[in-house]
């Protein structure tokens, strides 16, 4: 616990005394983003790891939220596509990326707040959020277009 605080990913909220002893108690805090910068600089191994571990995360989190009905809601989303994109598009499509991202925490914190003075709300529930752009790799022939799409809206 302590390194974990030395390093900031946690906060020491409150000290308790009991018999003697100081019990600490800790918040986590959300999760560091790493920058565009520090990902680039990032070793290919280091860079493997972290995509590997993130993606069996995302893997067991959304299969144990599919087999419970996570995705039974209406507005669930569950999308695939392929876009073939040039420097410029990357750029921009990061940067939608980023302004969803911004947007939906600005949404949960609306809702945090709506939520704060309705304590019996009964449509309340906790969402995932993932989203991903990566370099493809060609799993079967091309569309005769010259992109693949395949979307399917999950519930």
């Amino acid at each position: 616990m302590r390194t974990l605080h030395r390093v900031g990913l946690i906060d020491l909220v409150k000290e308790t005394r009991v018999r003697g002893a100081v019990e600490h108690h800790y918040k986590a805090k959300d999760r560091p983003r790493v920058s565009e910068e520090a990902w680039e600089s990032a070793s290919p191994i280091a860079k493997q790891a972290s995509v590997g571990s993130t993606l069996q995360t995302i893997n067991d989190y959304a299969g144990a939220a599919a087999a419970a009905g996570g995705f039974d809601r209406g507005e669930a989303q569950l999308e695939r596509t392929t876009i073939q994109l040039d420097s410029r598009g990357w750029k921009e499509v990061s940067q939608a990326f980023s302004d969803l991202l911004e947007r939906a925490d600005r949404i949960g914190e609306a809702a945090k707040k709506r939520l704060a003075r309705d304590t019996k709300a009964e449509d309340a529930s906790d969402a995932a959020l993932v989203l991903m752009l990566f370099d493809a790799v060609r799993l079967s022939e091309p569309a005769t277009n010259g992109t693949a799409r395949k979307r399917k809206k999950a519930g």
